[in-house]
């Protein structure tokens, strides 16, 4: 099998997708930095009446490669992301543990914006990625997109049957080699709670996902683009741990990737922090481990990955610059190996790289590069001694990215 590099979340929607009342009256009531950050091309133009007070020409010019992004259609996106990570592939700095590349895949999430409504909306999107499909002249880099589900449809599954998808995911019970799959082919399922609905209402149409075991991303942090006022308690991990709970074989088996893993907050939440004796601004772990906030979305996360075979979660939008999330996660990975959380599977085997592209873009020097470096570098940072981390570390990190680039993402999508 070739070298393979896997980025598990991505985007390639524009502005077009996007529903513009909701978005404007969501973002003129709530607080939420994603919903900001993502409309802001959409109420630009009434930037004057609703942001009085923000230097609004110095947010243009630090959002300009973010914004200019979602003025293009994803046919001219790919092209200068795939020179991205082509360049960031061929560069001296590129990992040597994750050796010569042979192909990257690409799993860019559709999103399912039409609230409520009919499924033509969801079809114009699907149309524009096979543009950015047809556009991506990279021999390396292949493009396997999932498709957006609202589950509250009563048509749930038919989208999948139409030409679109139905010769994809006719493959999916049978492919094991991604070498065999042509650019374009459709992988899996993208949800996303904060559209409107509710992750417990649905067990049946999980378990016929776990059935089929088509890989399924769910976005599970607090940060979204939220469609509606209940879309934290919607999006909650708790609620697919009641799924699990009370659901059979299939849906024990479900083939699902947590996007996010808490997000950085959850992960900081999960561990405890105290101020150094010489309270010089220092904070300390807690000996032995034994303050871990059970209540946190990455706990929840914690408990999920190590008891369901098929469960996974993704990095994507990591704030690496937030040293006590950095120091949280390396902490949560050492007691793991130790032995503190119970369950059968190893946290280290259940984590995927992804980057929420574009949604990462913060200024014209992010790069595909600085993301990737940002992550692992930051956590073999220890130059910061702000927050204490495990020393020595039990969990080899050239061996987890390996993982998380590659083995887990494979294992993820079914072609191990």
């Amino acid at each position: 099998m070739p070298n393979y590099f896997i980025d598990c979340h991505c985007h390639m929607f524009t502005i077009a997708d996007i529903p513009l009342y909701q978005s404007v009256f969501t973002f003129v009531g709530e607080k939420d930095k994603l919903h900001k950050k993502l409309i802001f091309p959409f109420v630009f133009p009434f930037a004057g009446v609703l942001l009085p007070i923000v230097n609004l020409k110095k947010i243009v010019q630090s959002n300009e490669k973010f914004i200019r992004f979602f003025e293009c259609e994803p046919g001219e996106n790919v092209v200068p992301l795939c020179k991205e990570i082509n360049t960031f592939l061929d560069s001296p700095d590129f990992p040597t543990s994750l050796g010569n590349i042979d192909e990257v895949i690409l799993t860019p999430l559709v999103m399912d914006f039409d609230k409520g409504g009919g499924v033509e909306k969801l079809r114009g999107q699907v149309r524009r990625l096979g543009k950015a499909i047809e556009a991506n002249k990279s021999q390396r880099v292949k493009i396997l997109p999932f498709v957006g589900i609202d589950p509250r449809r009563s048509d749930q599954l038919e989208i999948l049957k139409e030409k679109e998808f139905e010769t994809s995911f006719a493959q999916m019970n049978a492919w094991k080699n991604p070498a065999g799959l042509a650019s374009g082919t459709y992988l899996g399922v993208k949800l996303y709670p904060p559209l409107g609905f509710n992750v417990r209402d649905f067990s049946s149409f999980y378990k016929e996902l776990g059935q089929r075991q088509w890989p399924v991303t769910v976005h599970c942090q607090k940060d979204s683009f939220r469609l509606c006022p209940d879309a934290e308690d919607f999006t909650n991990p708790r609620n697919w741990e009641e799924v699990f709970k009370a659901g059979d074989q299939d849906i024990r088996n479900l083939r699902i990737n947590f996007a996010h893993f808490g997000g950085e907050d959850g992960i900081a939440d999960t561990a405890w922090f105290e101020k150094a004796p010489q309270d010089d601004g220092s904070y300390l772990y807690e000996n032995f481990f034994q303050r871990l906030r059970e209540s946190s979305w990455t706990a929840s996360l914690i408990r999920l990955l190590k008891n369901y075979p098929n469960t996974y979660a993704d990095v994507a939008a990591f704030d690496f610059t937030r040293r006590e999330s950095i120091a949280a996660f390396l902490w949560i990975l050492h007691k793991d190996k130790e032995g503190h959380f119970p369950g059968n599977y190893g946290l280290e085997d259940k984590l995927l790289w992804g980057t929420d592209y574009p949604m990462t873009l913060e200024d014209k020097k992010t790069t595909y590069a600085t993301m990737f470096h940002g992550f692992f570098k930051g956590l073999k940072d220890k130059s910061d001694k702000t927050y204490q981390v495990p020393d020595p570390l039990k969990v080899d990190l050239d061996v987890l990215m390996c993982k998380m680039v590659r083995d887990n993402p494979l294992k993820f999508l079914r072609f191990t």
